[in-house]
């Protein structure tokens, strides 16, 4: 009997820290607010100042309509990681620069369904990301990225630099782009001439 209450205590301590909800930290000068639930990101990011910084838990997270703070998204990976035991973060709901001018916006680990670079936005950094869709980034550098591009021939999308990535589109990068150390999955759509493929 000892040890089937034993053994039910501890799947149920083993569900509670398994489903345990989502959460953003966001760091703002010296202080640390943290918010929970889907909207904890867009709760974050509300009460955000240019230069803050916010940093996710595993989960899925809602995103706001536009991001138009230059600030800094850190994840916990953009994947799965069993050996780390971490689900990942994601962002499945399209997620848009707006208007950002000269402020600098980085994201670190995160899973991206839709990545809007918002055509006069630059300055946009991506690290250790998975982007499904970018479309209209301008002044991306991406580093240690796997990225599907579904819209670098428009006007708006060139001056990025991809270092260490994995691209993969109909529509590889234009000539306005450049490539370090990248793989490019779809070559038949690439144009010889576009970037410097290595």
């Amino acid at each position: 009997m000892k040890r089937t209450l034993l053994l039910i205590c501890t799947l149920l301590c083993a569900n509670v820290l398994w489903a345990q909800e989502q959460l953003a930290a966001l760091k703002h000068n010296d202080s640390i607010s943290v918010y929970y639930g889907a909207n904890a990101f867009v709760q974050a990011y509300n009460a955000a100042a240019n230069g803050d910084i916010i940093t996710l838990s595993d989960g899925i997270f809602n995103a706001p309509s536009n991001v138009r703070k230059g600030i800094t998204v850190r994840g916990n990976g953009a994947c799965a990681d069993t050996t780390r035991h971490s689900t990942g973060t994601y962002f499945t709901q399209r997620f848009a620069l707006f208007d950002l001018d000269s402020l600098q916006f980085s994201a670190e680990g995160i899973y991206f369904n839709k990545f809007d670079g918002g055509g006069d936005s630059y300055n946009i950094k991506l690290n250790k990301c998975y982007v499904g869709g970018i479309r209209r980034a301008y002044g991306l550098q991406a580093t240690n990225c796997i990225i599907t591009i579904e819209d670098q021939v428009s006007s708006h999308s060139h001056s990025n630099i991809y270092i260490n990535c994995i691209l993969t589109s109909d529509y590889l990068p234009n000539s306005y782009s450049t490539c370090y150390n990248c793989i490019m999955i779809g070559r038949e759509a690439y144009n010889a001439g576009a970037g410097n493929p290595s």
